[in-house]
């Protein structure tokens, strides 16, 4: 009974300093990629060392500086590509490629395409999984995420890239 209650206080400590964590760097992303039409796009995790074959925390915020309303379709591994890419140059998808020549070529049923309205003069916070596959090898790399969005609500698409995140992959 002692070993339950204990695994229960241990368990409940973690995940309050994991959430405690999650929240710290959420109110701490600074860094922006570069705007476009007055959107800006940054990612930010709570720990850049990434082991391969892990699932991790991806914190990403849209800035609509705008005078203007932008439409996105959501921060998800569906509508946010992902990439790592090395010192070398070489770069790994890490999200499925799902949007070709300004349109999506797989999509949920139902897809309600750019569904969430980010104000002008707001920012939209999410998060989503970062996903490091067994075929990543291990180094040093930059996370970089690409988001599409329109300015009004059937516009014509474009996308906007974050700010470069130093990661280490072991």
């Amino acid at each position: 009974m002692i070993r339950k209650i204990l695994a229960v206080l241990i368990t409940t400590a973690m995940t309050s300093s994991l959430c405690f964590a999650q929240t710290e760097q959420t109110l701490s992303i600074t860094n922006w990629g570069a705007p476009l039409d007055g959107v800006q796009l940054s990612i930010g995790t709570t720990n850049q060392n990434l082991l391969a074959g892990s699932t991790n925390v991806l914190f990403v915020r849209i800035k609509n500086s705008s005078t203007n309303d932008a439409y996105i379709a959501g921060v998800s591994p569906v509508f946010t590509t992902l990439f790592l890419t090395n010192n070398l140059g070489k770069s790994y998808r890490l999200t499925p490629d799902v949007f070709r020549s300004g349109r999506y070529i797989s999509a949920p049923a139902n897809f309600p395409p750019y569904n969430y309205k980010v104000n002008a003069g707001d920012i939209y916070e999410n998060s989503m999984p970062l996903v490091i596959g067994n075929n990543i090898p291990p180094g040093d790399f930059y996370l970089e995420a690409i988001q599409h969005f329109t300015i009004t609500e059937n516009g014509n698409i474009q996308k906007v890239e974050s700010n470069l995140l130093k990661v280490q992959i072991k």
